[in-house]
């Protein structure tokens, strides 16, 4: 039962997989942890601009889509393979493309 898929053995292909979850829920829970602590952080300052930039940086932060998130654990469940150039590239490629594009909403 040693099957190969694309130079990988199916257990590194679990093991990336692995990687891919524990990487998006651990990016999640860390999300939710700053933002959190930074809307608590934001009713304890004195008003002015440190409570406005705690706020914006704690709405930033909960307003990060859980997609976006994936595809950078994606990113690095991949970097564990050994993939063609082209797929690592263009994985590359994805995962940027997707921070940008969540930075720009």
């Amino acid at each position: 039962m040693n099957y190969i898929i694309l130079a990988n053995p199916v257990a590194d292909w679990l093991i990336a997989l692995a990687a891919m979850v524990a990487v998006t829920i651990g990016l999640d829970a860390l999300k939710s942890i700053i933002a959190r602590r930074l809307g608590a952080g934001a009713t304890q300052t004195e008003t002015g601009t440190p409570a406005l930039l705690h706020d914006i940086a704690a709405a930033t932060l909960r307003s990060t889509k859980l997609v976006v998130l994936g595809f950078v654990g994606l990113y690095v469940g991949a970097s564990l393979l050994t993939l063609p150039a082209k797929a690592d590239l263009f994985i590359g490629r994805f995962a940027i493309t997707a921070l940008l594009i969540q930075v720009a909403l």
